[in-house]
């Protein structure tokens, strides 16, 4: 509910925009298809297939660790928002790597950003992405997995957030650009020629240990990698090489 919520006061506040309804009016149909398919596999079929299968399948093999971590909420948001991040990170880093770049490409391939490209992927990728399953693995563990959903509802908020470039310049975002990915900083991780820079979800902080940061407050010129073929973007490939 609050990912939803959030989804729909960013598109109001994103309508205010001067601008904002032209750029959304001149997509074509296969972007349409392509981001609305998505929204609604990372809205509603991802969550399902979570509860459903991933964490029905631990309960079914593995009944006896069905909530063996009684510990407070707060060490599942702390797991969740953070330690999975850097895990998360990681995993980015290896998307964008040549063997697994196409299991990535598509969501480089937007020329502008906004909330609608939010999830746009293969149907496939998912699958590929940390969260899906430590955060299964969370919620069946926690006695009270309240900490972990919270966390994995805000992680998805600021997702939708920095594909938006509300605020993107403005002073306390800059400020927030210190600790956290800010729109203005994932610009520049999907823009046209530095897309290896600003790997975090949440926290920029990994970036600048390991020296993969941008940071500056000025957006980049140019947004989208090219897609290599004309396929359909919603079974592209699962592995071609690209360098990058």
């Amino acid at each position: 509910m609050i990912v939803f919520c959030a989804f729909f006061i960013f598109l109001f506040l994103s309508l205010l925009q001067s601008g904002f309804l032209k750029k959304v009016l001149q997509r074509n149909l296969n972007d349409w298809v392509l981001d609305l398919v998505n929204l609604g596999v990372q809205g509603l079929l991802i969550p399902f297939l979570q509860v459903c299968f991933t964490v029905a399948a631990l309960h079914y093999f593995l009944p006896k660790y069905s909530g063996v971590l009684d510990w407070h909420p707060v060490i599942g948001f702390f797991i969740n928002f953070i330690v999975i991040d850097y895990l998360y990170y990681w995993n980015h880093r290896a998307l964008h790597s040549n063997k697994l770049w196409s299991l990535h490409a598509v969501h480089h391939s937007a020329t502008n950003l906004d909330l609608f490209m939010t999830s746009r992927n293969s149907v496939w990728s998912s699958f590929f992405i940390v969260y899906f399953w430590l955060n299964s693995v969370l919620i069946f563990l926690f006695k009270d997995p309240s900490g972990v959903i919270l966390g994995a509802s805000i992680t998805a908020v600021l997702d939708i957030w920095r594909h938006t470039d509300l605020w993107a310049s403005s002073k306390w975002t800059a400020k927030l650009g210190m600790v956290f990915i800010t729109p203005c900083a994932h610009h520049w991780h999907h823009s046209r020629n530095t897309v290896n820079c600003n790997f975090g979800a949440n926290l920029i902080i990994w970036d600048h240990l390991h020296g993969t940061a941008k940071s500056t407050e000025e957006l980049p010129v140019e947004i989208g990698a090219p897609l290599e073929g004309n396929g359909p973007r919603l079974i592209y490939p699962l592995f071609s090489k690209r360098e990058v």
